[in-house]
């Protein structure tokens, strides 16, 4: 189908959700939609999603990772109030969508990583409320994960395809088949 809404309040204190996947028709996401979803660690917000409501995602305690896509337009006040342990946004826009500074939490903002494209740091840092962030620039074209220099795999190479022992420095690797960002 096409131009489905996640209604109000429709998962609203689910503490058992622990992932949530957006279907393709799926173009907004109600106010206080998954207000209080405790175990949600992870979110994707996909392209086909261009309105993110008021306290949609408030008090997701544990969510730690963020995707939010290119075409999102506009998203509510507090939709990740509450939201303490965010440590990582990926903003997938050229554009950097003008939302009110309450949209995030105040630990967000003095803890996660704000990665914008390649070229775009100074749109982010010139509009509210992404310039609270540490801003970082990079390249998402073909990078499945993002993540920090602790990796516990046996199955890491470099893109030149050579096994590697250990991961010594930032940059792109193969980790378990994914291309991954070692930051």
């Amino acid at each position: 189908g096409e131009n489905y809404s996640i209604g109000e309040c429709v998962f609203e204190n689910c503490t058992r959700l622990t992932s949530v996947t957006f279907g393709n028709g799926v173009t907004s996401i109600g106010n206080s939609a998954f207000k209080g979803c405790t175990w949600l660690t992870k979110l994707d917000i996909p392209d086909n999603v261009t309105h993110v409501g008021s306290r949609a995602f408030e008090d997701c305690e544990k969510l730690e990772e963020l995707y939010i896509s290119a075409s999102i337009e506009s998203i509510g006040n507090n939709a990740f109030a509450g939201c303490n342990n965010i440590f990582e946004i990926k903003a997938g826009s050229k554009k950097a969508i003008t939302a009110n500074e309450n949209i995030f939490s105040s630990d967000a903002y003095n803890n996660a990583v704000l990665y914008v494209p390649t070229g775009r740091k100074f749109a982010y840092e010139k509009a509210t409320p992404w310039s609270n962030f540490y801003i970082l620039e990079m390249d998402f074209t073909g990078v499945e994960e993002i993540t920090d220099n602790r990796v516990q795999s046996t199955d890491i190479y470099n893109l030149q395809g050579r096994k590697l022992e250990k991961i010594t420095q930032p940059g792109i690797y193969i980790i378990n088949g994914k291309k991954t960002f070692i930051k």
